[in-house]
């Protein structure tokens, strides 16, 4: 019998060369943590589309975009220039972020 000791070595080394060599193709065919969630921090930046009603600012309509993994978002935004009036249909940049449903835009320079 070997002293604990140099037992304990010995089945660390083997271990080790077995869990090197076995885990990394078993690695590749375990299924892996995937999400599609996004922060609504990443809205900031998009763009989004009126679908009801006319935004004013302090008056809020519901807009929507569709993420890159094809998910819809609706969003309640309204202008961040108070002069400024979106309708429906009409294509917007989200810039800010009001509370926790609330964004504010401006017109979108690509959409106009």
């Amino acid at each position: 019998m070997l002293p604990p000791f140099v037992a304990a070595i010995l089945a660390f080394s083997i271990a080790l060369c077995f869990v090197r060599k076995v885990g990394k193709p078993l690695g590749r065919l375990m299924p892996r943590e995937e999400t599609s969630a996004l922060s609504e921090i990443d809205f900031i930046g998009r763009p989004v589309r009126f679908v009801t009603g006319e935004a004013t600012q302090g008056n809020p309509a519901e807009a929507r975009f569709v993420d890159e993994f094809g998910q819809a978002h609706y969003l309640r935004v309204e202008p961040d220039d108070g002069s400024h009036v979106f309708v429906r249909g009409q294509t917007v940049l989200i810039v800010a972020r009001v509370s926790a449903s609330l964004y504010r835009a401006i017109k979108s320079p690509r959409h106009e």
